[in-house]
């Protein structure tokens, strides 16, 4: 096998404008860490060649992005429909000689391809390493699910998967938080419930591979109702991205069902001992849900199934198990051996990387799961601190005697009684004038 070079990319074909930022930052984690470890040069594709090869491949399967695609935001203009269609293609000998123009001789290192890039890759032998980020985002930082089309590699990073306890030990302490914010016995939800978690309208994980569509809870009508009719109550929690109006005017005609406002963590309520089912279309929460104990129920079925789930090490596959492997990926090390039978590596020192909390969340910019107790960490992080005063992430697992947090908390609070005190009436007063008595000052 001859590689030439290391090539870092995201999917190129998503609709999204953001995938060109996540093709940085994992340039950013990874050309230092392949420069230590091998002679063979990491490379990241500058944005006229993504655009190029973005276009060449719809182009293959008869659709013209040349009008949709804005040169200044990637892929910023490609419709969704048009994404979503190229999920269920297959590869033709025009896509084969496209792949093989750009990535002949090249190693891969990918977050999340796209399926008809993956499916080229294996046809053509272009070796990759898969990266996607697991749906359990409660633990002291991300962890990532990472696979490959390499059954050396695959077997190596088996050797790096993470000890499910861990699931269960950060699923432990936020309990026993949620359990002294509501007492177990006087929880504010109602008793024999259960609970639907919605997701974003576009997302990889919402495939129907058998009807060929991304799905919604429309096309699951019938088993939503049926559901819904064993249980006291059935709470709907929206995705804290993605607000779906229509779907709300039928749910409110449903009499047992419950629309959730922001307020309530999500957390929270799967650690609820008056919530019994915990239900999804195929959200990542439902995989978080199981390490507090509860019944889930995916009505699609969960796409990516994690190595944490197969109780029997042996019947792992590469083509449908992601390894879960929580901080070794940030080291050389890890890399090193992993890649050592098909590319000439650099021995590495194994060093500890235990206590590295916050940092890969902090790289990504997600504040999805953000629940860490720890006063050092939260500390570090201000910015997170002023999301969670503005109300954009939960905050019931932060420690609330962080200097900066209450320096933040009491801001929002004297600005709130400023408004009451003073401007809410002025403009009042303003408007009516009060019978002639108050004159405002012009």
């Amino acid at each position: 096998m001859k590689i030439n070079r290391v090539i870092v990319i995201a999917d190129i074909l998503r609709h999204k404008n953001g995938h060109d930022g996540n093709t940085d930052m994992f340039f950013g984690l990874l050309s230092g860490i392949i420069s230590r470890i091998t002679d063979i040069p990491a490379v990241c594709f500058d944005r006229d060649q993504l655009i190029s090869l973005q276009y060449d491949i719809y182009k293959a399967y008869g659709f013209d992005i040349s009008t949709n695609t804005q040169k200044s935001t990637l892929f910023g203009g490609v419709p969704p429909e048009m994404w979503e269609a190229m999920c269920f293609v297959e590869p033709t000998s025009e896509l084969l000689e496209i792949v093989k123009m750009y990535f002949q001789d090249s190693l891969v290192i990918c977050r999340e391809p796209s399926f008809i890039l993956k499916k080229a890759f294996k046809a053509l032998g272009i070796p990759f390493v898969e990266m996607a980020i697991h749906s359990a985002r409660y633990l002291d930082d991300l962890v990532l699910g990472i696979t490959s089309n390499v059954d050396s590699i695959y077997q190596k990073i088996k050797a790096y998967e993470m000890n499910p306890e861990y699931f269960y030990f950060f699923a432990d302490l936020i309990r026993a938080e949620s359990y002294r914010k509501y007492s177990y016995n006087r929880h504010p939800l109602d008793k024999n419930s259960a609970v639907f978690f919605a997701q974003t309208p576009i997302d990889r994980s919402l495939l129907d591979f058998e009807k060929k569509k991304i799905v919604n809870l429309f096309d699951y009508k019938n088993e939503f109702e049926e559901i819904c009719s064993n249980y006291d109550r059935v709470y709907f929690k929206s995705h804290p991205h993605y607000k779906d109006e229509k779907l709300f005017k039928y749910l409110k005609k449903i009499r047992n069902v419950k629309i959730l406002d922001d307020k309530y963590n999500t957390y929270d309520i799967i650690c609820s001992p008056n919530i019994k089912l915990c239900f999804a279309i195929s959200s990542g929460t439902l995989n978080e849900a199981r390490f507090f104990g509860k019944e889930t129920k995916s009505l699609l079925g969960q796409p990516y199934i994690y190595s944490d789930e197969v109780q029997d090490k042996n019947f792992l596959d590469k083509n449908i198990n992601y390894i879960s492997v929580r901080k070794d990926f940030f080291a050389s090390y890890f890399w090193a051996d992993i890649l050592s039978d098909i590319i000439n590596v650099k021995k590495q020192e194994v060093i500890d990387v235990s206590s590295v909390n916050n940092k890969f969340r902090r790289i990504i910019g997600t504040s999805w799961g953000y629940m860490d107790g720890d006063s050092q960490s939260v500390n570090s992080d201000v910015e997170n601190l002023k999301l969670v005063v503005e109300n954009k992430i939960p905050s019931a697992f932060f420690e609330q005697s962080s200097k900066e947090l209450t320096n933040l908390v009491m801001k929002k609070f004297l600005k709130r009684i400023w408004q009451f005190v003073y401007e809410n009436p002025r403009k009042f007063l303003k408007k009516r004038k009060f019978f002639g008595f108050y004159k405002p000052k012009t």
